[in-house]
């Protein structure tokens, strides 16, 4: 039988290294010349490195070590941790409670956090990147 598609005509690696629409022209997306997925693709959770004093601060208060982002568990509690200034790669947490941070300032990467607790934290004073 006819291959279907122009992927199959032609090996990966020249797909890969040239692109296929410089291969194929004919190719109006890069869609149209892979091969198709058995299964759909899964999105993979972004990965944001996280400062040495932060992490330092999380295994202080949760006794485990985190590497990224995407490591870090579901619910974490750094209350009372008032050496805590950066919390921009906490994103992903989805329950987060920085009561009586006082040091911590931006919270704009905060956005995708369901339930954060800014209870006592005085130096926040810009909250409107902050979801629902």
């Amino acid at each position: 039988p006819e291959p279907t598609n122009k992927a199959a005509t032609h090996t990966p690696t020249a797909i890969h290294r040239y692109g296929a629409y410089l291969l194929f022209p004919e190719c109006k997306a890069m869609s149209a010349c892979l091969p198709p997925r058995a299964t759909p693709a899964k999105s993979a959770p972004y990965v944001v490195l996280i400062s040495k004093e932060t992490l330092a601060i999380i295994e202080r208060q949760t006794g485990q070590k985190y590497l990224t982002s995407a490591d870090l568990p579901k619910r974490l509690d750094l209350s009372r941790c008032e050496d805590l200034v950066d919390v921009s790669a906490l994103g992903q947490v989805e329950e987060l409670n920085l009561s009586y941070c006082k040091r911590v300032v931006d919270v704009s990467a905060l956005g995708t956090v369901r339930k954060l607790n800014l209870w006592g934290c005085t130096g926040v004073v810009d909250v409107s990147a902050l979801g629902q």
